[in-house]
């Protein structure tokens, strides 16, 4: 079985290849990419072209795949992707096939070099949407070339378990490991021609909800996809600073709304120091509040007119009104203000004013 370590892949085994292969782009400069992965050893070509050899001959499948399948996609993408130029072959004391591509400009993304992350998520978003509308029918199998990702979990049964002999509590994990050899991937495309199985389907994703706030079913939320992770991982640096722009406007709501009309503003516990998620008040006619707000362009919200424990999603555990008395209190009266990070004093304003008028009025 030939083989090569990726450091026996120098800029001179390059040059030899393209000589001896491709000798009208003889004589180009071959630079050594900095950072390049693992399952290749990446060059420089000239200006306008890169070269890509395996460097390990579980890697070689991935130089046919990509020079059939890379033009295929590319005419379905709304970004540039890696064209493929020529197909190389053996030789040089090189053992395996390579590729020369068409020379994608640019830079690794970073905190320091993305500037719109609305741009990036957005453009990010397109980008996979067009990806995942293309068939894949006769796509390539799942192999060793791609760690067999897409393949069932079943296919690193054996690994995991050699791993697990080896570590400590291997009964536990064991069991860990049974249980998910049996269970079945939840991102599957549910289709059905019965509303009332729809239905539940729907409400299922969203809290069990088949309208606001009314949570007939005990449901979950699973609405994050990877776009939605890749924008919060580029928020999580800026998180303490939205966090700290939160309380700048809980204590301006504090400061404007203290004494008005019947409202309860929101206590905080000596000691504590809130992110302000809601801003919730209680009065007395929150839904006439909430409509006065409404009507002038303000949005609120009531987190939750119905207390839990007389949802239809826990119907089966008997309870009844009036067996929390404090849960029920505060469902019939907190309005939640707007709050959120950027929020502008301006805004803070308008917010309390309108307040203010509805209880003059």
């Amino acid at each position: 079985m030939p083989s090569m370590e990726k450091a026996e892949i120098t800029p001179a085994l390059v040059s030899s290849l393209v000589a001896a292969q491709f000798p009208q782009w003889a004589g180009l400069p071959i630079t050594r990419l900095e950072v390049d992965g693992n399952d290749n050893t990446t060059f420089r070509l000239g200006e306008e072209m890169s070269v890509r050899l395996p460097s390990a001959e579980r890697y070689v499948a991935q130089v046919d795949k990509e020079q059939r399948w890379l033009p295929i996609l590319a005419g379905h993408l709304p970004l540039p992707i890696p064209q493929p130029l020529a197909r190389g072959a053996p030789g040089s004391g090189y053992p395996w096939p390579w590729s020369v591509y068409r020379w994608l400009g640019g830079s690794s993304a970073s905190v320091q070099t993305i500037g719109d992350e609305v741009e990036l998520a957005t453009t990010l978003a397109d980008f996979l949407a067009a990806l995942y509308r293309i068939d894949p029918a006769g796509g390539p199998p799942a192999g060793h070339d791609n760690f067999f990702r897409g393949a069932p979990l079943a296919t690193y049964d054996a690994e995991a378990r050699n791993a697990i002999a080896q570590g400590e509590r291997p009964n536990a994990a064991v069991a860990v490991v049974d249980e998910a050899m049996v269970a079945r991937a939840h991102d599957r495309v549910i289709e059905s021609n019965d509303p009332t199985a729809h239905a539940v389907v729907v409400a299922l994703r969203e809290h069990g909800q088949r309208a606001k706030y009314r949570h007939e079913l005990e449901g979950y939320t699973a609405r994050l996809d990877t776009v939605q992770a890749l924008v919060l991982l580029r928020k999580l640096p800026l998180l303490d600073g939205w966090n700290g722009e939160r309380r700048q406007v809980a204590a301006q709501y504090g400061e404007q709304l203290a004494d008005v009309g019947d409202l309860r503003l929101p206590p905080v516990p000596e000691g504590s120091e809130p992110v302000w998620h809601l801003y919730p008040v209680w009065t007395e006619r929150p839904e006439a509040l909430a409509t006065f707000l409404a009507g002038r362009g303000i949005a609120t919200g009531r987190h939750y007119p119905e207390p839990p424990h007389l949802a239809a999603a826990y119907a089966r555990f008997g309870w009844r009104r009036g067996e929390f008395p404090v849960a029920e209190e505060l469902a019939a009266h907190l309005l939640s203000l707007p709050i959120f990070p950027g929020m502008t004093d301006g805004q803070v304003d308008a917010v309390t004013r309108a307040v203010r008028e509805f209880f003059r009025g």
